[in-house]
């Protein structure tokens, strides 16, 4: 029995999302025994670590607890990359947020990688990494007030689930000193 093989693979179309720093590519692959497939890929923006670094201890993440908010304890580059900070928020809080006065400077919509479309996994790295460019000078603090919640909200963006991401949105704000 002839093993199946991957005998070219080519992108027929690319866009950029609603957040102008995330592209898709719709991607044709041809196999040797006949079948083709096609498969959708978020390219998500790059930064390097010491960027990431430089945002993440000016801009600090806020969560939601009952009615209230919190920043989180600080935590480390592989952290920032690898791991949900929504996950282990009720442990990880750190300092109530008063949110008297905040400004929003921007909203934007944030895509996050998922290995199984039914985890939501959204890392600080994947939000720092989209903030909008005129927002980094103003903003502070981001919160995010929307994700994927129900199979209808996958459903919804069953594109970007495909291309195994999730799509949420963030408010980039900038909170009184």
């Amino acid at each position: 029995m002839e093993m199946v093989k991957l005998l070219s693979s080519e992108i027929i179309s690319s866009k950029i999302l609603d957040n102008e720093k995330v592209g898709m590519n719709t991607i044709l692959e041809k196999y040797n025994n006949g079948l083709e497939f096609i498969k959708h890929e978020i390219i998500l923006p790059d930064v390097t670590d010491s960027e990431l670094i430089r945002r993440y201890n000016k801009i600090n993440p806020i969560v939601q607890e009952e009615e209230e908010y919190y920043f989180l304890k600080r935590y480390n580059l592989s952290a920032l990359r690898n791991q949900s900070y929504l996950w282990n928020q009720s442990t990880d809080k750190r300092a109530l947020v008063d949110l008297t006065g905040a400004k929003v400077i921007d909203e934007f919509s944030c895509y996050h990688t998922c290995g199984y479309y039914g985890i939501f996994r959204p890392s600080i790295e994947e939000v720092l990494c989209q903030f909008p460019d005129d927002a980094l000078e103003e903003a502070n603090a981001f919160f995010m007030y929307e994700s994927p919640e129900t199979a209808e909200d996958l459903h919804k963006q069953w594109d970007i689930v495909e291309a195994h991401c999730q799509r949420s949105r963030v408010r980039a704000l900038s909170l009184r000193k």
